[in-house]
Parts: structure tokens; sequence; C-alpha cells
């Protein structure tokens, strides 16, 4: 572990694992891990972790989350902002609470946010509390929807009917 501490505070400013981390608890001001991960709590104010592995809670003011080869499994989230980028391995979520999110090749189980922008390959089970969602793919879908006013926009242009791709065939 690579860390630095300032003499007068409990509480360092910055960690980096960069072999990865497998430990029971985290917290920091800024936390990176690049390779596999296995935590019980991660807390910390800017966290980025790039690769695979568990996290049974995850707390931070901006996350972005980015497995490389292996999927990454947290079973709760709570970020204020939060990138979820999924690569060779997704990104599963059980509980997600953020106040902005932005998922790609990303799995959730039940979503709590206000702002919600959902691409490709993406899946949300239960939405449970939303103001906004974004659809910036065809390829995302959500199965379940409990708020009764969403206010959604679909940032791709889908094909009004196939008219007009029958006329380039032809």
């Amino acid at each position: 572990m690579m860390g630095m501490m300032d003499r007068d505070a409990s509480v360092c400013e910055a960690s980096y694992y960069l072999n990865g981390f497998r430990d029971h608890v985290v917290s920091c001001g800024e936390i990176v891990i690049k390779g596999f991960v296995d935590a019980e709590l991660i807390i910390g104010r800017d966290v980025i972790i790039l690769g695979g592995g568990k996290i049974t809670l995850l707390a931070g003011e901006n996350c972005f989350l980015m497995p490389v080869k292996n999927p990454l499994l947290v079973e709760n989230a709570h970020c204020v902002n939060l990138v979820s980028i999924g690569s060779r391995g997704h990104i599963w979520i059980s509980e997600l609470n953020a106040r902005k999110t932005y998922l790609f090749k990303t799995h959730v189980h039940v979503l709590n946010t206000v702002e919600a922008w959902l691409s490709r390959l993406t899946s949300v089970k239960t939405v449970a509390k939303a103001s906004k969602i974004v659809f910036t793919s065809p390829h995302a879908y959500i199965e379940k929807l409990i708020p009764q006013e969403v206010g959604t926009v679909y940032t791709y242009r889908p094909y009004q009917d196939l008219s007009s791709v029958e006329e380039k065939e032809g």
C-alpha cells in the first residue's frame, strides 16, 4: 500500500493500491484500486476502481467503476455521482443510491437516483426512485418502474418506420 498521511490528521489524503486490494475496510479521501478488489467497506471522497472482484459497501462523493477483465460485484453503492463502465467484465450492483449516475454494461437490481443515464447493455430490474432517465442506447432496459412521474429522454433516433430502410435496399 502506498499512501500519504498528513501527520496532523487521522484521515489519509490518498491511497493507491496498484496490485489490487484484499482487506475488510479502506477509508481515505482519494482511493485508487487497480486490479482485484475484495472489500467489505470502501469509503472515500473520490473512489476509482479499475478491476474486478467484490465490494460489500461502497460509499463516496465521486465513484468511478471500470473492471478490466473480470466482473465487479457491488452489494450496496451510495455515491453522489457514479460512473460505471463495464468492459469485458460487466458490473453487477444489488442496490444503487446516487444523485447522478451513468451506467454502461452495468446490471442494477434496485436503483434510487435523481438522474440516470443508461447506455448500451445496461439493465435495471427495479427503479425505486428517479426524476429523470436518459436512454443513450436502444440496448438498455428497465424491468419495473415504481415512480409514477419520471422524465424520460431518448438521445438516440429509433427508426420511425421501415420504409426508409426498404428504399435504401432497393
